[in-house]
């Protein structure tokens, strides 16, 4: 039967470029549910984006067809989960996600049992689904398809707690973790100091994650709404960075737009009267 013909798994480009030291350069999206946002995200040239499946609008119906989308205009799709269950984790990556990111993350346990339900048998304990969206129904044997599937997809913890930093050696040292991204917002609030993601507690709980990054051979990631800073996490050895959401994008570029079309219009009032 022709689906039982032996074809590759779709390669994982963002995994294999921060294999090789570059930078990946991406965003996420919390409300945009039309499978276009994939087309645009790749015409504007990004590497990848997050659905966000913990705080955004998004069923696994929807997901599944931004993430269609996204997989044939070469745009790598990656999902934050809503948590680290199997029953999402398992759903996620069979409808064709390249990777997942765990939010939530505060200890070595919770990193094991992440890896488990993401990786095939000998690796983990993900069930076996091997013809669907993950690999474009094309047909694969069963031992080289788990290997691929391994290999490509993507396992993430969201560093956002302080737990996590305190027992980040221990997170990072589980074989398996391929990206350590830290969520700035969520952690000044864990430490104290809401919003201030460039207060010194913060600061130092990234400086802290970088460094266990280097020792454990795990890309650092972050999420931050400023170019200049995530410019300065780059330099710094950041490898994987998300620049805003959807929601942030459009209204910052809506408000903008409105504020300077107001002012001409009451310029326009005035010089009338």
């Amino acid at each position: 039967m022709r689906y039982q013909q032996e074809v590759p798994m779709r390669a994982n480009k963002v995994k294999r470029a921060l294999k090789a030291g570059q930078v990946a350069i991406g965003t996420m999206i919390d409300e945009v549910r039309s499978p276009g946002i994939a087309q645009i995200l790749a015409s504007a040239g990004l590497d990848f984006f997050f659905v966000d499946m913990e705080h955004g609008a998004y069923d696994l119906a929807i997901a599944a067809d931004i993430i269609r989308t996204a997989r044939l205009e070469g745009i790598c799709p990656l999902v934050r989960a809503p948590d680290s269950r199997y029953a999402p984790l398992g759903r996620i990556l069979d409808i064709g996600a390249l990777g997942l990111m765990v939010p939530r993350i505060g200890s070595r346990k919770q990193v094991e049992e992440l890896v488990a339900e993401t990786k095939y048998p000998p690796l983990g304990r993900r069930g076996c689904f091997i013809t669907g969206a993950m690999n474009e129904y094309r047909g694969q044997a069963t031992g080289s398809y788990m290997a691929e599937a391994n290999e490509e997809t993507l396992v993430i913890v969201q560093v956002e707690l302080a737990e996590a930093v305190a027992e980040i050696d221990a997170l990072l040292s589980v074989p398996g973790v391929d990206v350590a991204f830290l969520g700035p917002g969520d952690l000044s609030i864990d430490l104290g100091v809401p919003g201030q993601t460039d207060h010194p507690r913060v600061l130092q709980a990234i400086e802290r994650v970088l460094e266990a990054c280097r020792k454990h051979n795990v890309v650092p990631g972050i999420h931050l709404n400023s170019i200049e800073a995530l410019a300065g996490w780059m330099h710094k050895g950041v490898r994987m960075v998300t620049w805003n959401t959807d929601i942030r994008v459009l209204l910052g570029t809506y408000t903008d737009g409105a504020a300077r079309l107001r002012k001409e219009a009451l310029a326009l009032s005035g010089s009338a009267s």
